[in-house]
């Protein structure tokens, strides 16, 4: 139970880890021309995310203490390498799962910016033969032209965890 709650929390807090960056990104790029409607509704979003951070930040922390029991437990029924092996799988579990969110904006942005490529180019453009083939949830969207955005392309302000 307690190893499925630490996924839980940490996909939670990288998740709104996520979205408040986004949020501060838009506010701290919106010009001089924004509305106050839009700056206020940005604002009121970035205020509720914050709130929703804290909150899971605190999740983390009484997780953290729970951690502490479990090990407190394990450690009457478990060798001293095998608790060291728990320690070790504990502290790789939340690694891994912080590497893989990584990995998987970087593959959503790569493949955000192939589609945006492949609409810039003109209609009767044809590839060489043996070309790179595209992978097919690629070749099955489409969007308007001018659809794409670039948002992944700067790099994102991150909240710590």
């Amino acid at each position: 139970m307690f190893i499925g709650d630490l996924d839980k929390v940490v996909n939670l807090l990288l998740s709104l880890s996520g979205r408040l960056a986004r949020v501060e990104n838009v506010l701290s790029g919106l010009g001089e021309d924004a509305s106050n409607e839009e700056r206020s509704s940005l604002n009121e979003k970035r205020k509720m995310l914050a709130g929703q951070h804290e909150d899971a930040r605190e999740l983390k922390e009484n997780l953290d203490r729970r951690e502490r029991v479990v090990l407190d437990i394990l450690a009457n029924y478990l060798s001293e390498e095998q608790l060291q092996d728990y320690q070790h799988f504990v502290k790789m579990k939340s690694t891994l799962l912080i590497e893989q969110r990584k990995l998987d904006d970087k593959i959503k942005l790569g493949q955000e910016q192939v589609k945006c490529l492949l609409e810039s180019l003109p209609s009767d453009f044809t590839p060489k033969t043996g070309a790179l083939a595209l992978p097919p949830d690629l070749t099955s969207k489409t969007t308007p032209v001018g659809g794409c955005t670039f948002s992944g392309i700067f790099p994102t302000l991150t909240s710590p965890l």
